[in-house]
């Protein structure tokens, strides 16, 4: 399990840097945990791998993963939760989320084929972690018991760290299944379009930038997405929107150009395993853009390569685009709509998080 200790120390390393100084200096040290905490027990009493191929050679790598996101789930609710923080509950979730996965791997098993090697191992290590963010969700609802204002209150902190804790570690693990195992994600094509339509924004001037916001704006409220937002979400993104789309205030090709960079980052570290510290904003953007990512990956290459024809056009003459983002906030619907609903979720928590700290941070 020396692994699992190495890498474990260092995402609870980042998760102290992401969340305070003090977040890991909590009553057990990760060695504790690694070497005889509960949690490594039924991670690896639950045999997950047993008479599973699909993880026959990789079960110290699927074991450490579920470790270290159940070990920061752990962290993220002793530590604010505290003394009404109910560890035998925490366990027996634990116990029933193992054979939610043990589920999960079968069905990666059955389905998988030698082309969707990637694909199956980036699905499952993203259904884990909606289905550990669910649990923790389910055991904020337990545990908080107190009055309403302040439940409130806590319950949204412990969702933003949750989210961006889970979000955190598989992205850690998803590079390490890369490293080590050498099955890497090969296909970002979300990732690579939105890079190619930000670096297209340098050339254009504030105001046409701010009219195709204005555009994505008034689209968006269309979209199968928008309306799966709850009301204090989509408010904030309302917020955000109407800023670059209409304030004069608002640097908004500045701002653009900070998203590039974050992009940009994530390529990077998908062709070169290069990993950045990344400030919470930029991690959940790269979290996103890794969902849909995935949920992309099963198509044909350049799946935006007719709005980009008509945005080239746009961009150096006086025609409508305005149409064209609607039919791509469309597609990017109906790709949505054939997403498994604990992926969705997952997506839209990352969503409503990144709105959240970048509206108005809480913690």
């Amino acid at each position: 399990m020396e692994g699992t200790l190495s890498l474990g120390k260092d995402v609870m390393a980042s998760l102290s840097h992401f969340f305070s100084n003090s977040f890991v200096n909590t009553r057990r040290s990760m060695t504790d945990i690694v070497e005889e905490d509960s949690i490594t027990d039924i991670v690896r009493s639950s045999l997950l791998c047993r008479d599973i191929s699909f993880c026959k050679d990789t079960r110290l790598f699927v074991e450490e993963y579920l470790i270290v996101l159940a070990t920061s789930i752990h962290t993220i609710l002793d530590s604010i939760i505290g003394n009404d923080f109910k560890k035998l509950v925490f366990e027996s979730q634990l116990k029933h989320y193992m054979e939610i996965v043990k589920n999960i791997l079968a069905i990666a098993n059955k389905k998988l084929t030698e082309d969707k090697v990637i694909y199956f191992w980036i699905h499952t290590m993203k259904k884990i972690c909606a289905k550990f963010q669910e649990m923790a969700m389910i055991l904020v609802e337990e545990d908080i018991q107190m009055n309403a204002e302040k439940a409130q209150f806590l319950k949204k902190q412990l969702k933003q760290k949750i989210v961006i804790g889970t979000a955190l570690v598989e992205m850690k693990y998803q590079t390490k299944l890369c490293v080590v195992y050498d099955i890497c994600v090969k296909s970002y094509e979300v990732t690579k379009s939105l890079s190619t339509l930000l670096e297209s924004f340098k050339l254009l001037s504030e105001v046409k930038v701010r009219l195709f916001i204005r555009h994505f704006y008034e689209a968006l409220f269309d979209s199968s997405f928008y309306s799966n937002l709850d009301e204090v979400t989509a408010h904030e993104l309302q917020v955000i929107l109407n800023d670059m789309a209409y304030s004069s205030e608002t640097p908004t090709k500045e701002l653009l150009s900070t998203v590039h960079k974050v992009v940009e980052a994530r390529i990077a570290l998908l062709k070169n395993n290069q990993e950045e510290k990344l400030s919470h904003d930029a991690l959940l953007v790269q979290a996103i853009l890794s969902d849909m990512d995935h949920f992309y990956s099963v198509h044909k290459a350049d799946p935006f390569g007719d709005f980009f024809q008509h945005f080239n056009y746009w961009a150096v003459g006086d025609v409508q685009i305005n149409k064209h983002i609607r039919l791509v906030m469309k597609d990017i619907g109906k790709e949505l709509w054939t997403v498994s609903n604990d992926l969705s979720i997952k997506l839209v928590n990352e969503v409503q998080v990144f709105l959240e700290i970048t509206i108005g941070p809480e913690s």
